[in-house]
């Protein structure tokens, strides 16, 4: 797959299928647009997706409009779709503001010679969002392109969206969340030394710095988990919130503990958490030993679940 970042890097092709949208966690409803892609596609069509980095509503609401996904978990994923060419346009304020005819012209048609142009069903682009499944098929003759516009992806009955996905993952319902993505949700950090007083407790953790602020954090509670560091895989659980026994800190901290005893530290190791179930809400307890109680009961809760 041939990876674009800029519009001035592009070669024209001819002959193409071609598919708009963000592609926000390429969860189930996305990866049925990408099946029909290659059901639909000859050898001489090559497959490409045009999406955006950032996000386009992160441009707008930098602080509230959180991501499933990264550019480079994007790039990784869509390779597994057989995808011929990505192009991530640079979206900033100058292309919020290309009409839907500009975006048209000037990117899909002139670059990529469209023979079909895929969207789903929601999918609207241009300034004021007005290039829609119409739109397109307002210029079908003028531009020799078939649209095609796939119905609502459903799983038990519920439309497969980025938007309704998050909505689980802020609720703390991971296990809908992963139904509905097709893969278990995951973020990716740095591991940080944490205070201490989980070593002491017989439970030590690890703090996870989570390097890009726009992905969408789990809501607070105790998860159980699977972890990836330096290839290897872990299980464990892992506890998002305030620590209200110690300390009720203002900001949320994401603590894990891994089931394995490691000789060495593992500071700013690179690592994955992969969250499988949720098991409690986070609470305040009256003395350590009630909390170690819990913790007890909590680890073997998780070790259930991961088995």
């Amino acid at each position: 797959m041939v990876v674009y970042k800029s519009l001035n890097d592009i070669k024209k092709i001819k002959d193409t299928i071609v598919t708009i949208g963000a592609f926000d966690g390429l969860h189930k409803g996305h990866c049925a647009i990408f099946d029909k892609i290659n059901s639909l596609s000859n050898i001489n069509e090559k497959k490409v997706v045009v999406s955006f980095d950032p996000h386009p509503k992160t441009l707008f609401n930098p602080k509230s409009h959180k991501i499933l996904i990264d550019q480079k978990t994007k790039i990784k994923l869509l390779k597994n779709y057989k995808i011929d060419i990505l192009l991530l346009v640079p979206f900033d304020e100058t292309f919020a503001n290309m009409s839907a005819e500009n975006f048209l012209s000037e990117v899909i048609v002139r670059f990529f010679n469209p023979k079909i142009i895929l969207i789903g069903y929601d999918h609207c682009f241009g300034k004021n969002r007005t290039g829609d499944e119409s739109f397109l098929k307002k210029y079908e003759k003028k531009y020799d392109y078939k649209t095609i516009s796939l119905t609502p992806n459903k799983i038990g009955g519920e439309i497969v969206s980025s938007s309704i996905i998050k909505k689980y993952i802020n609720s703390a319902n991971i296990e809908q969340a992963n139904k509905l993505l097709g893969r278990t949700y995951n973020v990716t950090g740095l591991v940080k030394q944490g205070s201490g007083r989980g070593k002491i407790l017989n439970y030590p953790t690890a703090n996870l710095q989570v390097q890009n602020n726009l992905i969408c954090i789990p809501s607070n509670g105790v998860y159980a988990i699977n972890a990836k560091m330096n290839g290897n895989e872990y299980k464990g659980m892992c506890n998002i919130g305030h620590r209200p026994t110690f300390d009720d800190l203002t900001d949320s901290v994401i603590e894990v503990n891994l089931f394995h005893k490691f000789k060495d530290d593992f500071y700013d190791n690179e690592i994955k958490l992969y969250f499988i179930k949720y098991i409690r809400k986070e609470k305040k307890f009256n003395s350590k030993i009630e909390l170690i109680n819990q913790l007890k009961f909590d680890k073997k809760n998780c070790m259930k679940v991961n088995d």
